[in-house]
């Protein structure tokens, strides 16, 4: 069977079809959009290059009734009744606004036939609308905010721009009456451009659960509809196509639109482009730039990993006024954070969503910071990976590699403190490119940096100006390796000197043999991995240990009275699966 061919630079639905390209059948959720059981005027909001001008494109079909093109789709099976209406659709970034408004409004105006833009579309809504005998006219603005995004930094032009754009979407208000359908889109909701002040009827899916799947690829859109790619990927690389998926999911996946839905999505972009070129890295950024992100992070003392965790209000995501960006939203709407949990008082937590976005953002800062020594930090951070990911536990070489990073640090960066100096050490260790967990929470306290690869689980303490004894020392009174207790890797503690007098880095560490003692009393052990896991609700947690099973027994019956928590008998294994909390 001939694998179909996948194309990452065309949102031409009728291409898409006719040449047999790979297309993601989400004509479901436009059914139902064109149902009317959810309104009739409607914005959404998607980080760029995420399908928003294919979807513009296949409504656009389907409002010309153009069925034969959706043979074998979701909405082909429906009831549809593929009737045939007036469809103006305008994509926002087609018209010229690099050479100013007035040239932006003549080229706008010329799409109507006209020589004022705003006369001429309500003019061209109207005819339209009369030609439909009396069924509406459709309206598809794709990237709304294109003109004044463009402009961001340019205060006196945006205002203007502004200005114009609040009167031109107005008419969308004053011909409601003759809107069959309206479909906007745009990365960001801008206030004051009337589009939401004006249209009081508008439904924003933004962050709407049932639609949180509109746009991008779920894991199981991408089983389904690339399965013969990911076949082919891997054959060629030899290996499974669970691992491609996996590592598709790692590098593209994450994305998370709603607070009341876990469901998440992939970019589409880049998916493609990993398939065709059967590698996985960092295509996203190449389709724009994370220059304005760096510049704010600078303008505000930030490092990249300050944004590795942010709470924020939804209300701070869903609306954002042209003249005051704050860096969540902009980040967020920029697809450089996305939600990773809400908490109990309805803040959402944000946090980088995958691999592929994290290259992004600490490869633009570390290129816009250090500036002649990036190639030699890209080096020295390739050195540092290879040690740690030999699977031997062996650190010898580890504290020349540091001291030679840091060595690169700006001198505006002032490293006089110990806060200052770790930053700066996760911060590259987050370029290593494993798994980190900044300040990871166990039972008696919290690990500067956990890194895990596939043999081994490090554990970083960092000090300033004191010594790597009192690191390994702080990491061992405080229990830190038994909070991976249900994990069989290796563990290996590490302690990290910085001497500010010197400006060298000292290592030092050993593997730690803990986790496989008897611990008495085993409350201690088993209450550990409770508090480390409870309230997250992540069941499947393996509990083992060497101890006999009526001591066991013993302590999780007192631990289930005290915590409610339930757990599942593991005969064959001896242990016990921490099920899903019951509080």
């Amino acid at each position: 069977m001939k694998i179909k061919p996948i194309v990452t630079d065309t949102y031409d639905f009728p291409t898409l079809i006719r040449e047999g390209y790979v297309y993601v059948d989400k004509t479901a959720y436009f059914r139902r959009l064109i149902s009317g059981v959810d309104g009739r005027f409607f914005f959404m909001s998607r980080p760029r290059r995420f399908g928003k001008s294919l979807m513009i494109s296949t409504l656009e079909q389907i409002f010309l009734g153009n069925r034969k093109l959706f043979n074998g789709l979701a909405i082909a099976k429906s009831n549809y009744d593929w009737k045939k209406y007036p469809v103006i659709r305008l994509d926002m970034t087609a018209f010229d606004h690099t050479s100013g408004l007035d040239q932006f409004k003549r080229s706008l105006a010329a799409e109507f036939g006209g020589i004022e833009p705003i006369a001429a579309f309500r003019d061209f809504i109207s005819q339209s609308a009369k030609g439909s005998n009396g069924d509406g006219v459709v309206v598809l603005i794709d990237e709304y905010d294109s003109p004044v995004s463009g402009l961001l930094g340019k205060p006196r032009e945006l205002e203007r721009m502004r200005e114009f754009l609040q009167s031109f979407y107005r008419i969308l208000k004053q011909e409601a009456g003759s809107i069959r359908f309206l479909m906007m889109t745009g990365v960001s909701k801008f206030t004051k451009l009337s589009v939401f002040s004006g249209l009081n009827n508008l439904t924003d899916l933004t962050m709407e659960p049932e639609y949180s799947a509109l746009l991008g690829y779920t894991s199981d859109e991408l089983r389904k509809f690339f399965g013969q790619q990911i076949k082919s990927f891997a054959k060629i690389t030899k290996r499974t196509p669970t691992a491609i998926v996996k590592e598709l999911l790692f590098w593209y996946d994450s994305y998370r639109f709603s607070p009341k839905s876990e469901v998440c999505v992939c970019n589409p972009v880049s998916v493609g482009r990993a398939l065709k070129s059967r590698s996985c890295e960092a295509f996203w950024d190449r389709t724009g730039s994370a220059t304005l992100i760096i510049e704010r992070l600078r303008k505000i003392g930030k490092l990249p990993l300050d944004v590795e965790r942010l709470e924020v209000a939804p209300k701070r995501l869903e609306v954002c006024d042209l003249r005051d960006l704050p860096l969540p939203a902009l980040m967020y709407q920029g697809g450089y954070l996305t939600i990773k949990s809400v908490l109990d008082n309805g803040n959402l937590v944000l946090g980088i969503p995958n691999r592929e976005v994290r290259d992004a953002i600490y490869g633009g800062f570390l290129d816009e910071m250090l500036s002649a020594d990036s190639d030699n930090f890209t080096s020295a951070v390739y050195d540092v990976r290879k040690v740690l990911e030999s699977g031997t536990g062996d650190l010898s070489g580890l504290d020349k590699m540091l001291t030679a990073v840091f060595a690169m640090v700006p001198y505006e960066w002032k490293l006089k403190s110990e806060a200052e100096a770790k930053r700066y050490f996760l911060l590259f260790m987050r370029m290593a490119g494993a798994d980190i967990c900044v300040e990871v929470q166990s039972a008696k306290g919290r690990a500067d940096a956990v890194l895990k690869t596939e043999k081994m689980i490090y554990i970083f303490e960092f000090k300033y100006g004191k010594s790597v004894k009192t690191a390994l020392k702080q990491i061992k009174d405080r229990s830190y390796a038994k909070f991976y207790i249900a994990d069989g890797r290796k563990i290996v503690e590490v302690g990290i000197n910085y001497n500010p007098q010197t400006f060298s880095v000292e290592v030092g560490g050993s593997a730690d043999e803990v986790v496989n003692e008897v611990v008495n009393p085993i409350d201690e052990v088993v209450n550990e991995v409770v508090k480390s896991n409870h309230g997250i609700r992540k069941p499947g947690i393996l509990l083992q240990v060497k101890v006999s099973r009526a001591t066991l027994e013993r302590s999780l019956a007192r631990l289930m009275a005290a915590n409610r928590i339930e757990f599942r008998g593991a005969p064959k294994t001896g242990g016990y699966f921490i099920n899903e909390s019951i509080s």
